[in-house]
């Protein structure tokens, strides 16, 4: 396991900038290269999985319930679904586009759900005023109290103290220093900037964690039918 300190200490030893009275990297340069790689470590590779996600179903004014809910600032990905009432079913995961394409309608069907599908983004409300959230719909509309439960995949939290640990498994933590030494090479200094050693350390890092997709791909991933579960 390593901690924010240890990431710090080690990539300033790859990076030979471990002279304290005129450090090439400030604690804020590296700390920036360290939380974007670590997110980006993440990303790639998904290693954030939690299985514990609750959302209680909401009932409107009108006392009918609602059917669309935010998944908290961070979640990259649902990977499945059950219900406290029912937690030996695994709700079936759709999109709007295939519903589209296949019934030529959105279902309004109200009963206990059995599907859900992940929207795009919509401007948040409450605690996530200001920014964009990802929500997910539960098909049919709820009729009554239940609580879904989600495994989902997010960004791990920003690494600030120096006992802060990256949140994921620790088999990986060593794996990060090339990232972090490949953004570091970037700082447009002479005595920083590296181009061929921010390549050679940056593919060390994608050879461990893998290729980084495009955001649009990513985003078109999180919201559409998985392919296995289309028919043809």
């Amino acid at each position: 396991m390593l901690t924010l300190k240890d990431l710090i200490r080690r990539a300033r030893s790859r990076l030979d900038d471990e002279n304290s009275n005129d450090y090439l990297w400030s604690r804020h340069e590296l700390l920036d290269c360290i939380n974007d790689t670590v997110r980006d470590a993440a990303i790639r590779a998904n290693l954030k999985v939690e299985d514990d996600l609750e959302i209680p179903f909401v009932q409107n004014a009108d006392l009918t319930w609602k059917a669309k809910y935010p998944l908290p600032n961070g979640i990259l990905n649902v990977n499945s679904v059950y219900l406290l009432s029912q937690p030996g079913i695994t709700l079936k995961r759709n999109s709007f586009g295939r519903l589209d394409q296949l019934i030529h309608r959105r279902p309004t069907l109200l009963g206990t759900p059995l599907e859900y599908t992940l929207d795009q983004t919509q401007p948040g409300t409450g605690e996530e005023f200001g920014i964009f959230v990802r929500t997910i719909t539960f098909l049919g509309t709820p009729i009554k109290a239940d609580t879904a439960v989600l495994q989902t995949v997010r960004l791990p939290n920003l690494l600030e103290f120096d006992d802060d640990v990256p949140e994921f498994d620790d088999m990986y933590h060593p794996d990060l220093i090339p990232g972090i030494t490949g953004l570091a090479y970037l700082k447009k200094d002479a005595d920083t900037f590296d181009p061929k050693r921010s390549a050679r350390d940056l593919q060390l890092f994608e050879d461990r964690f893998g290729f980084r997709l495009p955001a649009v791909v990513l985003r078109d991933r999180q919201t559409q039918m998985p392919l296995e579960m289309i028919v043809g």
